[in-house]
């Protein structure tokens, strides 16, 4: 909150620029559909889909996910996750958890005494990557990760607003699939964002009327 002291106001008009700063935990969710084919070098018989690359439509996130790049092995799918600070703030990391939302405003809010400093910016935690119910997180099938962050794991670095993540997926772990088919793949990030906003305003001293 703001309070004005109009009585110390010595000038009739005073021309001051608002700053604003918001800190807040976000999720990003993407549903991207990718194909599954576990034959992929199989070119004689036609298929649904082909293993390959798409730019994913925009979540309304700050950090979107912006794009899936596939490439075949035998038996496995790699996916390149690339993801982007899309937003015109700081993506920020707190240590104590960015559900935490009261220390990681006390440390954000310049009027509490806070600091960040710059091991805090620019990472993001990969939380989810699903296909049906096999998940690629917590089997080491991604990276790569940023390290030196004390109690936090699968945390992708940004550079210059951009980051990526490579997930491989053994095409067995699905069961006996005979055809190639399109499904979707789950992915969630979660981090903190701030973002700051200025606006300038004129404040104007009333002329009293009357005696």
């Amino acid at each position: 909150d703001g309070i004005i002291a109009a009585d110390n106001i010595l000038i009739d008009s005073y021309n001051p620029t608002i700053l604003v700063t918001a800190c807040y935990p976000y999720f990003t969710k993407s549903t991207p559909t990718v194909c599954i084919d576990p034959e992929p070098f199989d070119t004689r018989q036609e298929k649904v889909c082909t293993v390959g690359s798409q730019t994913v439509p925009n979540q309304g996130a700050p950090v979107a996910v912006t794009r899936i790049d596939q490439e075949a092995a035998a038996g496995k799918i790699q996916f390149k996750i690339s993801i982007k600070n899309v937003g015109n703030g700081d993506v920020i990391w707190d240590k104590a958890g960015a559900t935490k939302i009261g220390q990681l405003l006390n440390r954000c809010s310049p009027n509490e005494g806070g600091r960040l400093d710059r091991k805090d910016f620019d990472r993001v935690q990969l939380e989810k990557v699903q296909i049906g119910n096999v998940s690629l997180l917590g089997t080491g099938r991604c990276s790569p990760f940023a390290y030196g962050t004390a109690g936090t794991t699968n945390l992708i670095r940004l550079f210059d607003g951009e980051g990526f993540v490579i997930c491989t997926l053994d095409v067995r772990d699905l069961g006996d699939i005979q055809s190639a088919y399109t499904t979707p793949i789950d992915i969630e990030l979660r981090y903190a964002y701030r973002s700051t906003i200025s606006k300038p305003i004129q404040i104007k001293k009333l002329e009293t009327v009357g005696g």
